[in-house]
């Protein structure tokens, strides 16, 4: 599930979560950097993100883009719009409910989730974020749930039954 992706970042959706003034101190007093944290998608599946630090933001938001393209990876999605089934998911104080919705309602979640599902492709689900509302938390217990989804010919292979009885159909 976690397969490598490379593409041109040209054609790549990149959204910049935050900005920060991180600060480290040394013997010879304070060095400030900045430090973005970015999320970047195809719109057809594949997403990754990441936090990249220099001294000016355009270095910064550069070497985080770098980054979440190298540790993109593919999600499947059912008709490219939705998620197969629900997930609920938890990363330190920030819990995460992933639901599937029906097509045409959108993408019904707070900012963070929504620039994070729009550059994944995902056109219908709906996110409850519960605890936490840190950027840095909030999409780590999303990537943790989008790697947790697998497809109905896998789940359908494993059971033993046909992929119409796991879709539902």
């Amino acid at each position: 599930m976690t397969k490598q992706y490379h593409s041109s970042t040209s054609k790549l959706k990149k959204n910049v979560l935050s900005l920060n003034w991180v600060s480290a101190t040394t013997k010879g007093g304070k060095r400030q950097r900045i430090c973005a944290f970015v999320v970047v998608g195809d719109g057809a599946g594949s997403v990754g993100y990441a936090l990249g630090k220099a001294k000016e933001v355009p270095e910064a938001v550069k070497k985080a883009i770098d980054k979440a393209t190298a540790n993109m990876f593919k999600v499947h999605l059912r008709d490219n719009k939705t998620f197969h089934h629900d997930i609920n998911t938890k990363y330190c104080g920030t819990k995460i409910c992933i639901r599937s919705a029906k097509s045409g309602s959108g993408i019904i979640a707070n900012e963070t989730v929504r620039s994070a599902l729009n550059a994944l492709g995902v056109k219908s689900a709906t996110v409850k974020v519960i605890g936490s509302s840190n950027p840095y938390n909030v999409i780590r217990a999303l990537f943790k749930g989008l790697e947790i989804i697998q497809p109905p010919k896998l789940i359908a292979a494993r059971r033993g039954i046909s992929v119409k009885q796991v879709i539902g159909i």
